[in-house]
C-alpha cells in the first residue's frame, strides 16, 4: 500500500530533525556554541542548509533544542535513580548519576546547563533551563533539610559548587571518581552538621520549656 504524500513528507521531516539534533549536540560539545554555525549543523546532519531553517528560526533555537533534549535525558537518568531510594541515599545516588551520565556523554552537562544563561544572560527562558537542576535537586533534597528557610537557594548553591568543582577538576586533571568522592564527603557532612544542629536546639528549646514549666 502507497503511504499518503502528507504521510512521507512528514516521516522525511522527522528523520532530518533527528539527524539535525545529533549534528548539533555533537557540534555544540566539541566546538562550542560561538564556533558552530547553522551550516556546519546541516553539513553534519546531511542535509541542506535551508533543511536547517525548516525546524530552527536559528542557531540559537537549535541550541535551546539541545539543551532542553539533552537535560531531559539526565533527569530521566537521575528519576530513574533517586525515585525508589530512601532520603539519605539520594545525595550519594545523585553522585553516582552524574558520574555514570558525564562519562557516558561527556561535556553535555556543562554546555546543557551553564551555557544557555552564558549566551544570552538576558533570556528568561535560558535562567528556566539553567534553574531546572537547582529544581529537581530542591525536589529531592527537601527531606533531608527541614526547616530551610530558602531551601531553592541552597539547592542552587549546591549545584554551583558542583560546577565549580567541575571546572576546577577539568583545569587540574582530577578524575570524576576523586571528584565526586569528595564533594560527596563535603555535602553529606554538611548536612550531618545541619541535621545535628537542629536536633540541639530543639533538645535545648525542649529543657527550656520543661526549666520554665517547673518555676
Amino acid at each position: 500500500m502507497v503511504q499518503p504524500i502528507a504521510q512521507v513528507t512528514e516521516s522525511r521531516r522527522g528523520r532530518s530533525l533527528e539527524r539535525l539534533r545529533q549534528a548539533a549536540r555533537t557540534l555544540f560539545v566539541s566546538e562550542g556554541y560561538d564556533r558552530t554555525r547553522p551550516q556546519d549543523i546541516a553539513r553534519a546532519a546531511g542535509v541542506a542548509n535551508g533543511t536547517f531553517y525548516l525546524h530552527f528560526a536559528d542557531k540559537k533555537a537549535a541550541f535551546i533544542d539541545f539543551a532542553r533534549k539533552a537535560q531531559d535525558q539526565f533527569l530521566e537518568a537521575c528519576e530513574a535513580q533517586l525515585a525508589s531510594t530512601s532520603p539519605g541515599e539520594r545525595l550519594s545516588d545523585f553522585f553516582d548519576v552524574v558520574e555514570i551520565f558525564s562519562k557516558k556523554h561527556p561535556g553535555v552537562l556543562q554546555v546543557a546547563f551553564v551555557d544557555p544563561v552564558t549566551i544570552d544572560p538576558d533570556d528568561d527562558g535560558a535562567w528556566e533551563l539553567s534553574d531546572r537542576m537547582g529544581g529537581y535537586v530542591e525536589q529531592r533534597l527537601a527531606p533531608l533539610l527541614p526547616g530551610i528557610a530558602d531551601l531553592g537557594l541552597v539547592s542552587h548553591g549546591i549545584c554551583g559548587l558542583i560546577r565549580h568543582a567541575m571546572t576546577y577538576a577539568n583545569r587540574r586533571g582530577v578524575s570524576r571518581e576523586a571528584l565526586l568522592a569528595d564533594l560527596n564527603v563535603f555535602l553529606e557532612g554538611g548536612l550531618r552538621a545541619i541535621a545535628a544542629s537542629r536536633a540541639g536546639t530543639e533538645t535545648t528549646l525542649c529543657r527550656s520549656t520543661k526549666e520554665q514549666d517547673s518555676l
